[in-house]
């Protein structure tokens, strides 16, 4: 993976939860700490809530993939959580509609596929043109597809 120090960014996106999964994880940590603080004492719970809190915000903050088009040194990468490729290995930057996203969630398209979703985000795929990748597929969700697509497109593709 290319470092990322004196990258420049063209693109970048940390895809979070969404609202409601923090709202369900704050409940259940609730749930919890009321629990423990009936049956042993009020502060024990509240230390509980606390955190429990604080390490779901940290735990969800640092699991949530990021999404960036990074240049370096003249090469131009498509980062997604912890995969990179060169932009010039992929071409075809579709935004996918819900038919296509729920096909390759049941493994009907793209068996193979890079597949990073979160929900019912919208999802752009991209085909890669490395013959030696065993991913000829990535799919990955974005809150921002139509700039993410927009930007994979404007990046010098392969032509084959």
């Amino acid at each position: 993976m290319p470092e990322e120090v004196n990258a420049d960014f063209t693109y970048r996106e940390r895809v979070y939860p969404r609202m409601g999964t923090f709202f369900v994880v704050v409940l259940f940590i609730a749930m919890i700490s009321v629990a423990y603080g009936a049956a042993i004492n009020m502060y024990t719970g509240l230390a509980i809530f606390t955190i429990g809190v604080i390490g779901m915000f940290f735990g969800l903050w640092f699991s949530s993939p990021v999404i960036a088009i990074i240049g370096k040194q003249g090469t131009k990468f498509l980062t997604v959580a912890q995969a990179t490729i060169p932009l010039e290995l992929i071409s075809h930057p579709r935004i996918l509609n819900a038919d296509e996203l729920v096909a390759i969630r049941r493994g009907q398209i793209g068996i193979t596929a890079f597949v990073t979703i979160r929900g019912n985000l919208p999802s752009v795929a991209v085909t890669v043109t490395d013959p030696d990748d065993p991913h000829q597929l990535w799919v990955m969700s974005s809150r921002r597809s139509k700039v993410l697509c927009e930007c994979l497109e404007s990046a010098p593709f392969d032509a084959s």
